[in-house]
């Protein structure tokens, strides 16, 4: 009898080590980051941490080689979770608010789609980095640091 319960003693403790085991990998790939960088690891999904109010700290804009760090005060964009999206851009004091949609391709790009002046605007973006409060997102033309307000 004692060499049965030692047998049932392991095999339950390696059914629960090997439990573990897959459900600590399932955790950490799930979250796991794919962008360039950022965190490693985040229990949060990329759309869970993309969902809220960033704020403009600088842009580079790339046609003309130039850091851009002030004349941001103001600007933000807003992701909601169900989609929509709030741009914000303050000149002069006079602020502008500009509605649309945003979407995620689960992947990298991060896509905005907003009326400015009866014009549809879509502007396409890769992001570089995502964390809890940082995003930087990058297109062709420029670059842009964010910052969770």
């Amino acid at each position: 009898m004692p060499a049965f319960l030692l047998y049932q003693y392991f095999n339950v403790k390696n059914k629960i080590s090997l439990f573990t085991i897959i459900l600590f990998i399932t955790l950490f790939s799930f979250g796991c980051n794919k962008f360039d960088e950022g965190v490693n690891c985040s229990l949060r999904s990329e759309t869970n941490r993309l969902t809220n109010t960033w704020k403009y700290i600088s842009a580079y804009d790339f046609e003309i080689g130039k850091l851009q760090t002030s004349g941001f005060n103001g600007w933000s964009e807003k992701l909601s979770n169900n989609g929509d999206y709030e741009k914000t851009i303050v000149y002069f004091g006079d602020e502008t608010i500009y509605l649309g949609k945003w979407i995620y391709d689960e992947e990298k790009t991060l896509q905005f789609t907003y009326t400015m002046h009866e014009i549809e605007i879509v502007e396409v973006y890769t992001i570089v980095r995502l964390s809890k409060n940082e995003l930087t997102l990058r297109n062709d033309k420029m670059e842009i640091h964010f910052q969770k307000k």
